[in-house]
């Protein structure tokens, strides 16, 4: 995990130079970068709090997510999408009698 944080890091350092004449807002590709790299090394340094901490970070993303999804899942229920279309006919439209 501390080596893909790293090399995550590193590849968007080189994207936000690389871009930095095509895109506003480069900075924020930057920044990310640099504190992906940081935590790489954290996990590196101190591994066992890194490990709690990145459980912990995990189960609340999960849990976030889980109540977004449900919440779009109502949101969703009132489309009654059903009787949007058409009813299918048992022939085609091009076939006359």
């Amino acid at each position: 995990m501390g080596i893909w944080a790293i090399l995550t890091g590193v590849f968007e350092l080189m994207a936000a130079i690389r871009l930095r004449k095509e895109i506003t807002g480069e900075f924020w590709l930057g920044l990310a970068g640099v504190l992906s790299i940081a935590f790489g090394i954290l996990l590196f340094v101190v591994p066992g709090s890194a490990a709690l901490a990145l459980t912990i970070w995990i189960g609340a993303y999960a849990f976030i997510f889980g109540i977004m999804l449900i919440l779009l899942a109502f949101r969703l229920r009132r489309f009654d999408v059903g009787h949007q279309r058409p009813p299918a006919t048992s022939t085609p439209a091009s076939v006359t009698r």
